[in-house]
């Protein structure tokens, strides 16, 4: 009869179509390894599932992880440093497509950037750092978001045109360093959360600023959240931060990053906006300066204060509780707090109240769209900037209700920006795919402008998490689908997140993600998933914005469910519409066996049974509980796997499609757990089989792509074929023998 375990398999293998509830998909990876081998996904999982809970990970069986190669004079065979220009912009400056949806190098080839967020240069040492940068570059990466730069000086007494020399002189010669190896740079220049720790804005005549701003760490203590949209002093002096910035000359080569185009986006400040709940933090004689001009756009709208009033149905000399109180005798207008915009304290207004709510959307949307379409011009027409601005990427209060008010205030610049972390604090070992099932916010779920490219400037999921296996998957295949210009994974911050053979760091160098980066990036970066046709796009007028109407389908849903994210593009237009509104997505989902097609046919998803599916002439990979499904029928070859949860990919690497290709990538990943100061690796049990009678031998890769073991495929009249035999994430299929 054999062991419970060998019973269970055999019962599995013989019953293809079994499969097992989301309730009970998958723990995290990221404990001590247990004594046992897993080999249902209920063996896996521990109870809690994709909504949390007690970890139970089983990896006996399984190989010791160590980022650095044991071989560091085997050939290199894997390594994508080829697939970035010699030098980053070496054609000019990236720029966006005629139809304002994507990005093109300066020779006008398409370009897409698979990215990662670092800090500033001055953290990492130097030695340290180039090694990193060249690390990158040969897992796919060709962009850096630098960020936590701060360009203005924080020293005492400082004034308001200061700056940091020597922070401006360190990004100069980063932007140069990662331009050789064909990386483009982005940065966010400052934020209110961590740039002015120490300033005394007080003394820059910033009323409202007593003694010096918190740092990023501090919960106490004020931080000028909103007061680049408001006052006048912050506002030139950031001008005249981004003009040092931009305009100097790199000590070492001569050219300001104004005249570089490696340097590809410029973000303002990061995660700030009127619309947001650091609105409430905003000192009240700066709420009252920010009231002034409110009181000058009601009397431009309406004729007068009181006009106003009667709009909104308000009786003369009644007023609601506001978090800035109406002067209208000095000519002031109050403001409620944010949190009234936010349901349900929204749906408890009168009409009236309603009516006033909807005119401070409106009024603080344009001040901030204001305030982004100023310093847009000022880098472009005066300093002769030709990156790309991306004014935000943040959220606002209410991000069913408000997010379409935030991202208008984004078309002002050339690129809409979006940060979200998967999944929520506190609820660790959650799939994406939950979102199909529970109203969930998951960062690939993103409905863009209609006219801006759209990037994923900062994302990863948190670890620990075996879920992390479908991070780069999932970006690869609905990042593709979708037209996603370019994903962000958090982040390298100091030294210590930077690979080290002796300990865990606490980064994206690790097993679970950026070893899965290499065959994601080939197909995301290389266009071997196709970008969809609109399966749905929505047309939204300003008033529907500032009376915070429900859109058709929310980004952040609260009831809606997001399956049509899944099917194709979604996009939201704003006023004057030039594209018809499109919904052609319904056809594509059956709900009732939880399954997703995308408008191209070349991804589907069970979501329930969970499997996706990535099936194009050039690429072919799956994800999910493999073992439920086996043997996944693919249009030019077979996978068939043991393991409760992995995700394998087949990807060719000389362009010619997988039925032809002379060399194949084959990459396998299981989710990887911490065991000490290592990580251990679940043994892949993987048999492939690829319908190319050309090929011959397979060649097993190391963590640095360097031949680790080689053996000849199995042949059949017009296939190969080759089970998984070692303790590796990467190889190559050859047509050598």
């Amino acid at each position: 009869m054999g062991t419970p375990n060998q019973r269970a398999r055999t019962m599995r293998l013989s019953n293809p179509k079994l499969s097992y509830p989301m309730t009970v998909l998958l723990a995290v990876a990221g404990l001590a390894a247990a004594t046992a081998r897993a080999e249902t996904l209920e063996e896996l999982v521990a109870p809690g599932g994709l909504s949390g809970g007690t970890a139970c990970v089983i990896a006996a069986d399984s190989w010791e992880f160590r980022p650095f190669s044991a071989r560091p004079d085997a050939p290199q065979i894997l390594n994508l440093r080829s697939l970035n220009e010699e030098r980053a912009g070496q054609a000019g400056f990236v720029r966006v497509s005629a139809d304002g949806n994507s990005l093109l190098r300066g020779d006008g080839q398409p370009i897409r950037f698979w990215a990662v967020n670092m800090a500033k240069p001055e953290n990492f040492d130097r030695d340290k750092l180039l090694d990193h940068l060249r690390w990158l570059a040969t897992m796919g990466c060709n962009m850096i978001r630098w960020n936590y730069v701060d360009f203005n000086s924080r020293a005492p007494g400082a004034k308001p045109a200061d700056v940091d020399d020597e922070e401006i002189a360190d990004i100069q010669r980063a932007v140069d360093e990662a331009a050789k190896l064909g990386i483009y740079s982005y940065l966010l220049t400052g934020g209110a959360l961590h740039s002015f720790e120490g300033v005394e804005l007080g003394k820059w005549g910033i009323e409202g600023f007593d003694g010096p701003c918190a740092g990023l760490g501090e919960a106490k203590g004020l931080k000028p959240f909103g007061l680049v949209y408001i006052n006048p002093v912050f506002q030139r002096a950031y001008k005249t931060w981004l003009k040092e910035l931009l305009t100097r000359p790199n000590p070492q080569t001569g050219v300001p990053l104004v005249k570089n185009p490696a340097l590809a986006v410029v973000q303002y400040l990061s995660e700030d906006s009127l619309l947001f709940y650091t609105f409430n933090k905003i000192p009240q004689p700066q709420l009252r300066l920010l009231g002034q001009r409110y009181a000058d756009w009601l009397t431009a709208k309406y004729g007068s204060l009181p006009k106003a009033t009667a709009a909104w149905g308000l009786p003369d000399g009644q007023s609601p509780k506001l978090l800035l109180p109406d002067d209208f005798a000095r000519g002031v207008a109050g403001f409620f707090y944010i949190n009234a915009a936010v349901a349900p304290a929204l749906d408890q207004l009168p009409a009236s109240a309603r009516a006033r709510l909807a005119d401070q959307i409106e009024f603080l949307s344009a001040t901030m769209r204001a305030f982004y379409a100023d310093v847009t011009g000022y880098l472009k027409n005066d300093l002769g900037g030709r990156f790309l601005i991306m004014p935000g990427n943040w959220r606002p209060a209410d991000t069913t209700l408000l997010l379409d008010a935030e991202r208008w205030t984004y078309t002002a610049g050339d690129v809409v920006g979006k940060n979200l972390f998967f999944p929520p604090a506190r609820s660790r070992d959650r799939s994406a795919l939950a979102a199909l099932s529970e109203p969930l916010d998951v960062p690939l779920v993103i409905k863009h402008v209609e006219g801006q490219p759209m990037f994923l400037s900062a994302t990863t999921y948190f670890g620990p998490n075996a879920f992390q296996i479908e991070e780069a998957f999932l970006a690869a295949a609905y990042g593709s689908l979708s037209g996603l210009d370019g994903i962000s994974f958090e982040a390298f911050y100091r030294d210590k997140h930077l690979r080290d053979a002796e300990k865990v760091s606490p980064s994206p160098a690790q097993p679970n993600q950026a070893w899965t980066w290499p065959a994601a990036a080939l197909i995301y970066r290389q266009h071997l998933v196709r970008e969809g046709d609109v399966a749905l796009r929505e047309n939204r007028r300003g008033t529907d914005l500032w009376r915070e109407q429900p859109p058709q389908f929310a980004e952040f849903p609260r009831t809606n469910d997001v399956a049509p994210f899944f099917v194709g593009p979604v996009r939201c237009q704003y006023e004057p519409f030039t594209q018809p509104a499109i919904t052609n997505c319904e056809s594509f989902i059956d709900r009732k066996i939880g399954v997703i097609r995308s408008v191209t046919g070349e991804l589907s998803l069970n979501y329930r049974t969970p499997l996706c599916v990535i099936d194009t002439p050039h690429a072919q990979a799956v994800y999910g509980s493999l073992a439920g499904h086996s043997p996944i029928q693919l249009r030019d070859a077979t996978i068939a796997c043991e393991n409760a949860l992995a995700a394998v990919y087949l990807v060719s690497m000389d362009g010619r499609p997988l039925a032809t290709s002379s060399r194949i990538l084959v990459q396998v990943h299981t989710p990887a757990s911490v065991a000490g100061n290592h990580w251990r690796v679940p043994k892949a049990r993987v048999s492939v089989t690829v319908r190319n009678p050309a090929l011959q031998r397979v060649r097993y890769l190391d963590v640095e792509g360097r031949v680790l073991s080689s053996g000849p495929l199995s042949r059949g009249k017009s296939e190969m074929a080759f089970s998984w035999n070692a303790d590796a994430f990467h190889a190559v299929l050859e047509n050598e023998p």
